[in-house]
């Protein structure tokens, strides 16, 4: 294997371009879980260098706000051609022909790549690959009940996109001024005599309230916000965690073979996404320090500091599938394998099994009559 520098593509006057096989000059492609790029052509490889994972740099949030963009389109996505989806409105680039999105399956049109205010610095390299996916799909299916045919068809194909998706997090310290109460149970028992003179003897808990102020002062780090509207934030979730220690210096290597979608969600919505993952350990700070059996939060006004921001990509193998014009869709890590989708039901499949079991309960009683 050459152990050739694959970070330095071939560049004209647009900038970088593709991944140059050193042997027969087509493309180079990045392998999941191999480290390398190898040529579809030849099979000839390139060695990756991601021996040590990378600290990424966090980011002054306030200080970003008021920057310009700082980085051409040609220097993050080279000369990838960028997709448009107007049925869902995900914007990708790639560096291979795309004739559908790959988060709801309609047809991409081409558009012009804007420049980048924030452009990743770090990304998680695909580890999973394309055939692990497929059949991860494709047992996840057959474990549904009552999924309709189309879909199981659907798990067959290789119709399965690898796609990098943008992600952010954030650190900041907060300090809480919250106002309350707290709560003191008490067993209180109850003795009731009835008419004949029995004697029936319950217990219940009674709660006493208290009132209390105070503050609570909480940091936060890497807090994780995925920055697409792509897939639902529901099913993305599920893939966590993402493992960040692994984190690798970008480098459009990686990416080569792959679909990189842009953020739909920039750095200002994204914090704002952060700062409600954030509440529930403000929440349960202020519990904690309220004390008692109980606890009541009346109000609570938070101050955030010190907030700072990363911009990453992580892989994801992602197959959308259309059913009764309904987009539903099933998501791969692509580093573990963990998997989530959505999944349709079929309506015959159901009225079927349903008349089948009328059938068999009529059948039964039929039975047991003539007995």
């Amino acid at each position: 294997m050459e152990p050739a520098p694959p970070t330095s593509p071939a560049e004209d006057a647009a900038g970088p371009t593709r991944f140059p096989c050193g042997a027969c000059g087509s493309a180079l492609t990045f392998q999941p879980g191999k480290s390398v790029l190898e040529c579809g052509h030849c099979g000839h490889q390139q060695a990756l260098d991601v021996s040590d994972p990378h600290l990424a740099a966090e980011h002054d949030f306030e200080a970003a706000l008021a920057a310009k963009p700082r980085a051409s389109a040609a220097e993050v996505y080279g000369t990838a051609q960028q997709y448009h989806c107007e049925t869902c409105g995900a914007s990708s680039s790639t560096d291979k022909k795309s004739d559908h999105c790959p988060f709801c399956g309609a047809p991409v049109v081409l558009q012009d790549a804007p420049n980048e205010a924030f452009p990743p610095e770090t990304v998680l390299p695909f580890h999973v690959d394309k055939r692990s996916a497929v059949e991860a799909f494709s047992a996840w299916v057959q474990g549904l009940w009552f999924a309709p045919n189309e879909l199981q068809q659907n798990a067959k194909s290789d119709r399965v996109d690898g796609v990098y998706i943008p992600y952010w997090t954030y650190d900041a310290d907060t300090f809480t001024r919250y106002s309350g109460s707290y709560g003191i149970d008490r067993v209180v028992t109850d003795t009731d005599t009835d008419d004949e003179g029995n004697t029936t003897t319950t217990t219940r808990v009674e709660t006493d309230w208290y009132p209390k102020s105070g503050t609570v002062s909480v940091a936060f780090d890497d807090v994780v916000v995925c920055a697409s509207k792509s897939l639902p934030h529901e099913l993305i979730d599920e893939l966590e965690p993402w493992g960040l220690e692994d984190l690798r210096p970008f480098d459009p290597a990686f990416l080569s073979g792959f679909l990189t979608e842009r953020k739909a969600i920039d750095l200002r919505d994204g914090y704002a996404l952060a700062q409600e993952k954030m509440d529930p350990g403000i929440h349960a700070a202020i519990c904690h320090d309220l004390g008692g059996d109980r606890q009541r939060v009346d109000s609570k006004s938070v101050a955030y500091s010190d907030i700072k921001f990363k911009h990453f990509l992580c892989p994801v193998w992602v197959s959308s599938f259309r059913y009764n014009d309904k987009v539903y869709r099933f998501a791969v890590n692509g580093r573990t394998g963990e998997l989530s989708g959505e999944r349709p039901y079929s309506a015959a499949k159901i009225a079927a099994a349903v008349l089948t079991g009328l059938a068999i309960l009529g059948s039964v009683v039929y039975i047991l009559s003539q007995q």
